[in-house]
């Protein structure tokens, strides 16, 4: 990113992308470009362009009746302004690709998708969290600070699959309920068993 190439953040839905994204994000909030965050489903690239157009309020490309004859005004604009250029959601490679190589030179870039795509950009995939890293997560979110109950900890971890929302929401939850870890534990395990529910949806 500082070297204002693209990147990709990849991997499952609750596993801490768009968390990611939006720390790096703040960090670029203090800059004179600052961040266009453009939260998306599956765009098509006269989409992402007349978004564009409305973030800096340029008529010429809002209004175009051909959005994509406006590429050049929308790299223009972009080069201008030299945000940091945030597309969360789902994109394909096509759309994604067309945007990053005609649009956007030279400047810092991140697409955050569940998916792993290939184009023009440096890939990172973000897997779950290490068991004792979402044990130590879950400890700090639900206050215990002793390991008397990390069985049972590492019970509702596991349930959740390590994924970083998950382990943040059953924790939160547990504190909320004043229940102990153990109790939690069985109630997740009921939760998981009646719905079917696997990852971060048995939290929620």
């Amino acid at each position: 990113l500082k070297q204002g190439n693209p990147v990709l953040i990849s991997g499952a839905a609750g596993v801490g992308k768009t968390a990611l994204a939006a720390t790096l994000a703040s960090a670029y909030s203090q800059q004179p470009g600052g961040v266009l965050w453009m939260n998306v489903n599956n765009p098509r690239l006269e989409e992402l362009l007349v978004r564009v157009g409305r973030a800096y309020n340029v008529t010429e490309i809002t209004n175009s009746d051909n959005p994509v004859g406006m590429i050049g005004a929308v790299e223009n604009t972009l080069s201008q302004h030299k945000p940091l250029i945030v597309i969360d959601g789902q994109i394909s490679a096509d759309v994604a690709t067309r945007f990053t190589t005609r649009c956007v030179n030279n400047l810092p870039m991140m697409i955050v998708n569940e998916q792993k795509l290939d184009g023009p950009w440096a890939a990172l995939e973000m897997p779950p969290l290490a068991p004792a890293d979402a044990m130590a997560l879950f400890k700090q979110e639900a206050r215990i600070a002793d390991n008397a109950s990390d069985g049972d900890v590492q019970k509702i971890t596991t349930q959740v699959s390590n994924m970083p929302l998950g382990v943040i929401v059953a924790a939160k939850a547990m504190l909320a309920s004043k229940q102990p870890p153990a109790d939690y534990a069985n109630i997740l395990a009921q939760v998981a068993q009646s719905t079917g529910a696997t990852g971060s949806v048995v939290a929620l």
